[in-house]
């Protein structure tokens, strides 16, 4: 390693894998401590320590509410991002017959959820932006269909689907529209379009605590609980609340702010800007219309494994893609989606940001990625 960098892995790393996850927050984590300390009652209990505790799930509740601008009783609490996807999912549509429509670059436990249903699904095709043909869309709809699942931003690309378009069709024809909301917590404006059936999120993409999220589903939707047991979450989800975790997830939506989405974009902005000077032939893929802070790269030439761990060892954490395919030897399936080739999808890593990094540490990356470049690291 070059001197004067004063990089270790021995030191505090730079962070720019914050679509796998982001670092909680100084305000969430007092505030989930001090619920850890002091809040002791069961919200099912009738007592009074009990009755606080389900006071402050309520507040939680009206607080989330708010930002979304939705009725409190519109939303119920989970474990994260993954639980939100499968219970809607399997709660709207279960009981529903007719094919699903969604895409081959949504969130594997998208995925994974729709193969669940024994239902038939159908791969709407998505251009290099990510985003589904809409007459393809329109052509299903007018036959039929049980329900469509897409996600609004794409977590590997930052790529933003066109959701009023795509809504506006699912109002019209009176179909169930489950969102995958999780990459877009806190990076851009999440609006509850008429025909938006569900949402899901979760906390810890937006410096909230690990195993909380939470889902939006709009009042009178047909839904069948996937935990049942007791009546906790309006009878949506059964079991004893993580009430620390759910003041936690309330106080990390609290403190999004635009001036935070503002940030990440500069800092990704000058990221690009370096980049493109040091790889003239670089490609961003998933095209223009991306959140403010996911850059995913394409380095002609370059093994994204090797890059990776070159990365790694100099204190630097980016990504190959989806932490949740971490360790897979196969190609992200979003680039493949998206009709880029196996060995261009083997040469692109996603760089994404938060309000906490900063332009010194983009010049470090940088010059880090100057330095690997200089040292003619290519494919064999």
């Amino acid at each position: 390693m070059a001197k004067g960098l004063n990089m270790s892995i021995n030191k505090a790393p730079i962070f720019f894998d914050n679509n796998a996850t982001t670092p909680i927050s100084e305000g969430v984590l007092n505030t989930f401590i001090d619920a850890l300390k002091n809040i002791q009652g069961n919200p099912s209990s009738i007592t009074k320590e009990g009755r606080y505790a389900k006071n402050q799930i309520h507040l939680a509740r009206k607080s989330i509410a708010s930002f979304l601008q939705c009725s409190p009783n519109e939303i119920f609490f989970t474990s994260g991002g993954t639980e939100s996807i499968y219970t809607l999912i399997q709660g709207i549509c279960s009981q529903k017959k007719g094919p699903i429509l969604t895409t081959l670059i949504e969130h594997k436990c998208v995925l994974s959820a729709v193969d669940s249903l024994f239902l038939p699904v159908h791969y709407i095709t998505t251009n290099y932006s990510c985003s589904p043909t809409i007459s393809e869309i329109v052509e299903f709809a007018e036959k039929g269909v049980a329900a469509m699942v897409f996600s609004f931003v794409n977590g590997e690309t930052g790529s933003i689907l066109p959701l009023k378009e795509i809504a506006e069709i699912a109002h019209r024809y009176n179909i169930p529209l489950i969102i995958d909301a999780v990459a877009s917590l806190g990076k851009i404006k999440i609006p509850l379009y008429e025909g938006i059936t569900a949402m899901a999120f979760s906390g810890h993409k937006c410096h909230g605590p690990k195993g909380t999220g939470f889902i939006y589903l709009r009042k009178k939707t047909p839904f069948r609980p996937l935990f049942k047991g007791g009546m906790q979450e309006n009878g949506y989800r059964a079991g004893t609340e993580n009430v620390a975790g759910i003041l936690g997830l309330a106080k990390s939506i609290e403190e999004i702010a635009d001036e935070k989405a503002l940030c990440m974009q500069k800092l990704r902005d000058s990221f690009e800007e370096r980049i493109k000077k040091i790889f003239p032939k670089a490609q961003i893929n998933g095209g223009d219309h991306r959140i403010c802070n996911v850059s995913n790269i394409y380095f002609e030439g370059v093994d994204g494994d090797h890059l990776l761990i070159y990365l790694d060892q100099h204190g630097v954490c980016a990504s190959l893609g989806s932490a949740c395919s971490s360790g897979s030897l196969s190609p992200s399936h979003v680039l493949l989606g998206i009709g880029c080739s196996a060995q261009h999808a083997r040469s692109s890593l996603r760089f994404s940001f938060s309000y906490k990094n900063t332009l010194e540490e983009v010049e470090k990356v940088c010059t880090l990625l100057e330095m690997y470049k200089g040292n003619e690291y290519s494919l064999s």
